[in-house]
């Protein structure tokens, strides 16, 4: 029954925090997202450059409610200038690793539908910092 009257709201939270740990774990089987040490092995990081990038804003990782950490896959994919996709991520500062994560992978009006990645493969990197930009500052 999705409205108990005898139910204080902890079933509801307990099977949310199960359905997005569930989420969660799906993007890391489907690759989505990966451990540190695999995504710094595609990076081609040391350990040091890793921490940097990481403490520096350019990439991110997404927490799980479990407290483990995810990071997406695409932050090392060569379809997309590492640069450019960098300086889009380092523009989302502000937000969190899920928030950065859904900004560039859900579908927004301003890129005529298509995902901030979509637009950045297409070339267009500009486009997307100013979309970027307007988010972070939402």
């Amino acid at each position: 029954m999705p409205c108990d009257p005898g139910d204080d709201g902890r079933d509801f939270l307990s099977r949310l925090r199960e359905d997005a740990v569930m989420r969660f774990r799906d993007k890391i089987t489907r690759g989505e997202l990966l451990s540190a040490p695999e995504l710094r092995a595609r990076l081609g990081f040391s350990f040091a450059r890793f921490s940097v990038a990481l403490a520096t804003g350019r990439i991110f990782a997404v927490i799980s409610p479990s407290g483990a950490l995810g990071f997406p896959a695409f932050l090392a994919d060569p379809r997309y200038d590492a640069n450019k996709l960098h300086a889009v991520v380092e523009t989302l500062a502000p937000l969190s690793g899920a928030e950065k994560y859904a900004f560039l992978t859900e579908p927004a009006h301003s890129l005529n539908g298509r995902t901030p990645l979509e637009a950045l493969e297409a070339g267009e990197s500009d486009l997307v910092l100013r979309a970027a930009a307007a988010c972070a500052h939402r």
